[in-house]
């Protein structure tokens, strides 16, 4: 119970996370330079993933940084050096998109291509039984490579380039329906 309770998941990670990048932005990265820093660690983070240092103590603070490998008792979901490339990701993302002119334009022209990509990566790894869609066990997934890491993102996009076309068609339907009421009390 003690070592569940220590052990960490996603919340640890967020926590770890924010502290990372407001780290960094204080340190004058740029967005884009988080996401080098997010490469850089994941690198790292893969090289000591899935240490056991021997010692439950120290695996418990190791499990937040690298994947700790325990045989089940120190689990290791989300560690820092392996996830930040992701949250890093998504924070370039936002500050591209906040700066976009043309939306519309954006997610029509990279929607279907990155989801074109990221499903064919994704088939592909299952098919030949390799990577994170082949793999057997959670840590494929949360001790992730750097490559399954960007066809994660890309898919992510992906699916954000979807929802974007939902939220613009249900918007303008909802305004048509609205309007329509309006003007039948005339």
């Amino acid at each position: 119970m003690v070592i569940q309770f220590f052990s960490n998941d996603i919340w640890q990670f967020a926590g770890l996370a924010h502290m990372a990048m407001a780290l960094f932005l204080k340190l004058g990265m740029t967005p884009f330079g988080t996401l080098i820093a997010g490469m850089v660690m994941h690198g790292v983070g893969y090289i000591f993933n899935d240490i056991d240092t021997g010692s439950d103590v120290t695996n418990l603070i190791l499990c937040h940084f690298v994947g700790v490998g325990c045989e089940g008792r120190i689990e290791s979901d989300f560690p820092l050096l392996l996830w930040f490339v992701i949250y890093s990701a998504g924070f370039v993302f936002g500050y591209y998109l906040m700066h976009l002119k043309d939306k519309d334009r954006f997610y029509k022209m990279v929607t279907v291509p990155l989801l074109l990509i990221s499903v064919s990566v994704m088939i592909g790894e299952a098919v030949m039984g390799v990577g994170m869609m082949g793999g057997s066990g959670a840590n494929v997934f949360y001790h992730m490579r750097l490559p399954e890491a960007f066809v994660c993102i890309v898919f992510v996009i992906a699916n954000l380039g979807i929802y974007y076309r939902i939220k613009m068609r249900a918007s303008i339907a909802f305004f048509v329906r609205r309007f329509m009421r309006k003007t039948e009390t005339f």
